[in-house]
């Protein structure tokens, strides 16, 4: 006791001599990240009694979070509920450049699995990529991690999904085998057994031991055990087990920091990526893309997809390193038997609770049907000719944009050339690149130079297309019209007119031996095709028949514009939700002059987009079940909420309206979702830098992993093409999906509140500007000039107030009522 109040009185003088505002007394952070844990549900357990001790089940988080520490009772994640996206924004504090668990490059077919940690740590074994695929997508935008704040010497962080290298020590890849034996790991890989105690028993002990060195200032450890377990389990039992090995985890970990040399300097965090969709009482069901897609119904598509259908019932083991799976159709109009060649659909499911879509551009579907018809020698001269006006119609109609593509590509990959040979030619340590400069950086550019440029050899062959030079016969389809790729984004009348065949009756002239494109072809509208879905062996009364809740889609801000009164202008993107033909809405979305992000919901009905790029729609009343139920869950009275949801809202005044309603923050989630980084217009061969050059590369790829469109699922639906998860999902705006864990305690000097709870809603925003507050690099003045040497740019977030406010002063701990 003397020598605490000693301390007390050294951090007085110490006080009394510096600024409070640059000041901390937080030493060593410790973060503890539990993958799709909600905050209701831990909060149920703490609350559940052990029968034998009168105690809660989690005595340790009880103890230390609870009664100690202080509780955001209403922290969310922004964006899609999944673990990559999620876990890149709290990591970072930047608005997420990702935006799915498993991305696709729109032109090269290129995936971006973000959850495949094996293919990971083999790469990482060999040197070829030191850095997760999500850590390097984040270093392609220029975005810092959290950890990047501190020295390889300084920090500790487990195998997660966003890190540079395997582990801190390198001797942890080597016990993760040697552990387990070589029965063990044949079991984990064909049913999956073991695994995650195997990760979590060695790495708990490489974070302890690491606990014990003041050296080490910053710790993070992931543990992905509730995850999986609520995933395939709704039993209490099975939840409390996980939990139970969760909470063992912090009683070991927080004893260990109680004997630490910094204990008294010390905050350890509990903090989830996002939550659970969850109930005992109910199985989540589930719905298959695959076989709809793949049917004529659904457009005869050759589906990509990361697992194979149905995987999880396979007995034969899935390869290690997760290849890409093309299921092929049957019933394809026009590409049987060319699935490999030409895929038609990428599809994303992971997390469940959604899906995205992405499909062939369908103007590359007409090229290429005409194509084939050309080809033929029977085809009779009027078809013939009208066939190939048609063919020359939609290119001539594309082909700008496409040179415009063309000659960016060109300028990009001669820029990205430049900088592997000049890479390659001096030493890592000279370089002065935002990202860390390896030769595995220069592997991952050659790839993507050796990707674009097969796609711009292609294009450039498209472009040069003529009618008096043209002949299907002799030139191959697959250079011309691009192999192993599905193209730009479909515009939404595309996806109202999908082309996705030849009509049964063949081509079909109009009166003046024009070819007739409506009847020619066989055309599907996916919005309406996704709200008709239904289901006849529905069993559980609380599970609707309809497996969709709705779809969004991004669409033309500048068609959206001509279609608006002024009063609800400038707009600066805009985000279409469609339940039905009556049921729509348009998510608004303005920056301000100081940056601050002002969004709308406009509900709208019959929404259509003409051939030209116009768009119509109707104005709609305010309803009940538009989608994300916006005017039954704002509690306001009628009049008092018809005035508010007619005006445009900051997203924290959006967040503190709706956050405990059914789809929680889904307004400003769905807008970042569809929120991209922008890619600068053409340029000249001299107008651009190479560094500028190769941002518009690294912007533009992002711009190419956008889907289609997006599928999210209704409340208890699924859409796990590999196996039912009877148990919970997440991927949705549902609020037991959003709604994430964000727990505090500290040791004496940090001032973390004792048994606080905070009502107040945040998200993900917050974090890391309150980690880097609570260690002094971040002051009411800014960013400290070491995080900005190393590249970290200023937060869009803020940090939560009630951590620091009631110190009094700072570096004390201050019991709270």
């Amino acid at each position: 006791m003397i020598r605490r109040w000693i301390r007390c009185l050294a951090v007085v003088a110490l006080l009394l001599g510096c600024s409070t505002d640059s000041w901390s007394a937080v030493e060593r952070i410790v973060i503890l990240k539990v993958d799709g844990l909600p905050f209701d549900t831990l909060s149920y357990y703490v609350r559940r009694k052990d029968p034998h001790t009168g105690k809660s089940v989690l005595p340790w988080i009880d103890h230390l979070f609870y009664e100690r520490g202080t509780q955001f009772r209403n922290f969310y994640n922004r964006g899609l509920s999944l673990s990559a996206s999620s876990w890149a924004l709290l990591d970072s504090g930047q608005p997420s450049e990702i935006k799915g668990n498993l991305e696709f490059d729109r032109l090269t077919l290129r995936s971006y699995d973000y959850l495949n940690m094996f293919t990971h740590i083999l790469r990482n074994s060999t040197g070829s990529q030191t850095a997760t695929p999500a850590a390097q997508v984040m270093d392609e935008q220029g975005i810092r991690l959290l950890s990047d704040a501190y020295g390889t010497s300084e920090k500790y962080s487990s195998l997660q999904l966003l890190t540079r290298g395997l582990m801190a020590n390198p001797k942890s890849a080597s016990r993760l085998f040697s552990l387990q034996n070589p029965k063990g790991w044949l079991d984990e890989w064909t049913i999956g057994l073991q695994g995650d105690e195997l990760f979590i028993d060695t790495l708990e002990r490489d974070l302890i031991a690491k606990l014990k060195d003041p050296q080490i200032r910053y710790l993070d450890f992931l543990l992905p055990v509730f995850d999986h377990t609520a995933h395939v389990n709704r039993e209490p039992e099975a939840l409390q087990h996980a939990l139970q090995q969760m909470d063992e985890a912090v009683g070991a970990i927080w004893a260990t920091i109680e004997k630490s040399p910094l204990a008294d300097q010390t905050v350890l965090v509990i903090l989830s990526d996002h939550g659970m969709n969850t109930d005992p009482a109910v199985y989540s069901q589930g719905y298959n893309f695959i076989d709809l897609f793949t049917s004529a119904r659904g457009g005869g598509h050759h589906v990509v997809t990361n697992r194979p259908p149905l995987g999880e019932y396979d007995l034969k083991p899935q390869p290690p390193n997760l290849p890409l799976i093309t299921t092929a159709s049957s019933a394809s109009f026009y590409l049987k038997g060319q699935s490999e060649k030409f895929p038609t659909m990428l599809l994303d499911a992971d997390g469940n609770e959604r899906a995205s879509i992405y499909l062939r551009d369908s103007d590359l579907n007409i090229l290429q049907i005409l194509w084939q018809q050309l080809a033929r020698k029977d085809l009779k001269p009027g078809l013939r000719k009208a066939a190939t006006d048609a063919f020359f119609a939609v290119l001539d109609r594309r082909r700008e944009s496409w040179r415009v593509l063309h000659a960016q590509l060109q300028q990009e990959l001669t820029a990205m050339r430049r900088s592997i040979q000049q890479m390659e030619s001096r030493p890592a340590s000279e370089a002065k690149t935002f990202a860390p400069v390896t030769p595995a950086t220069a592997a991952a550019m050659k790839a993507d130079e050796s990707r674009y440029a097969a796609y711009v050899l292609s294009l450039e062959k498209l472009i040069a297309l003529r009618p008096d030079s043209f002949d299907a016969v002799r030139i191959k389809i697959e250079e011309v019209l691009p192999a192993h790729s599905v193209g730009e984004i479909n515009s939404v009348h595309q996806l109202q007119n999908y082309v996705a065949g030849m009509s049964a009756a063949g081509l079909l002239l109009n009166d003046d031996g024009s070819l007739d494109m409506t009847k020619s072809f066989f055309r599907i509208d996916y919005f309406a095709l996704m709200e008709q879905i239904r289901t006849k062996n529905n069993v559980q009364a609380s599970v609707s028949s309809k497996p969709v809740d709705f779809v969004a889609s991004a669409i033309s801000a500048d068609a959206v514009r001509s279609a608006l009164p002024s009063d609800q202008l400038p707009i600066d993107d805009a985000v279409w939700l469609h339940g039905d033909d009556d049921r729509q809405a348009l998510i608004l979305g303005r920056r301000a002059q100081d940056g601050l992000l002002w969004l709308r919901y406009l509900p709208v009905r019959d929404l259509k987009q003409s051939s030209d790029g116009r768009i119509l729609f109707s104005p709609s009343a305010w309803r009940e079940n538009l989608p994300l139920e916006i005017w039954e869950d704002l509690q306001m009275p009628v009049e008092q909420r018809r005035a508010w949801l007619e005006s445009w809202h900051t997203e924290r005044d959006w967040l503190e309206a709706v956050y405990l309603s059914r789809y929680s923050n889904g307004v400003i989630s769905i807008h970042d979702q569809f929120e991209f980084s922008p890619v600068f217009p053409d340029a000249g061969a001299d107008a651009a830098t190479d560094k500028e050059l190769l941002q518009r590369f690294y912007n533009r790829k992002r711009h190419l992993a956008q889907p289609d469109f997006i599928v999210f699922a209704n409340d208890h639906w699924n859409f796990n093409y590999r196996g039912l998860n009877p148990g919970g999902n997440h991927g949705s705006f549902l609020r037991q999906s959003t709604h994430s864990t964000l727990l505090f305690v500290g040791g004496q000097a940090t001032g973390i509140p004792d048994g606080l709870a905070v009502d107040r809603p945040y998200d993900s925003f917050s974090f890391v500007p309150t980690i880097f507050k609570l260690t002094g690099e971040l002051t009411e003045k800014g960013l400290s000039q070491d995080l900005i040497d190393k590249g970290f740019k200023p937060f869009p977030g803020s940090p939560l107030p009630e951590l620091f406010e009631h110190n009094a002063p700072p570096g004390f701990r201050t019991p709270v009522q």
